[in-house]
């Protein structure tokens, strides 16, 4: 009897450690520390500084680019919607360049809805719910981690139809509201913005 009673526990826990977690939520507002690596695209790895904030449309990136052959630092500051606009501020030296162009599209939020749970996952050795998709209009396929312990993001993947790939791993997250003011162009750099073609 007791055996039985031994193998019902063992057989319930095992039930409910593949019982799937909730959707996860992508929240309104963070800020992370975030390498970006991309597969069979030009774009060179980089490690950046992510500023989000869905609810006003805006997010900034801080970080090393390449511009000219060089690698600098560079801030990209992006709102979206029917007034969107997209500003690339260089930072050379004593030099800084700026170029802005129109972005007519909203500020990615993933939908989680879309997404149905694989299973555990170890990335860098952290305990990760895995969640997979694909977009059936345009082919995209889609794979979020999320740590299994604190439900912040590990790692976002997106493979377009061309078979190029994207990676976003998350080294840092802070869910919260984000500081207007980091979203704004200073006068003096608007001023001498570049547009382009």
């Amino acid at each position: 009897m007791l055996k039985l009673a031994v193998t019902l526990a063992l057989c319930v826990a095992a039930v409910v450690a593949q019982t799937p977690p909730s959707k996860p939520v992508w929240p309104n507002a963070f800020s992370a520390t975030v390498f970006m690596q991309s597969v069979n695209t030009t774009i060179p790895p980089r490690f950046t500084r992510w500023f989000y904030d869905k609810t006003n449309e805006r997010e900034r990136f801080d970080g090393l680019d390449f511009w000219r052959g060089e690698q600098l630092f560079t801030t990209v500051i992006r709102t979206g919607g029917a007034q969107g606009m997209e500003y690339q501020i260089i930072y050379h030296q004593d030099e800084t360049i700026c170029f802005s162009q129109a972005n007519k599209s909203p500020i990615y939020k993933p939908d989680f809805n879309l997404f149905n749970y694989v299973g555990y996952t170890l990335i860098d050795y952290t305990v990760t719910n895995h969640w997979v998709a694909t977009n059936r209009t345009t082919n995209w396929f889609f794979q979020y981690y999320e740590s299994q312990k604190t439900r912040e993001p590990v790692e976002y993947d997106v493979l377009d139809q061309h078979r190029n790939e994207v990676t976003y791993h998350f080294y840092e997250f802070d869910a919260g509201a984000q500081d207007s003011s980091l979203f704004t162009v200073a006068p003096l750099i608007r001023a001498v913005c570049n547009p382009r073609a």
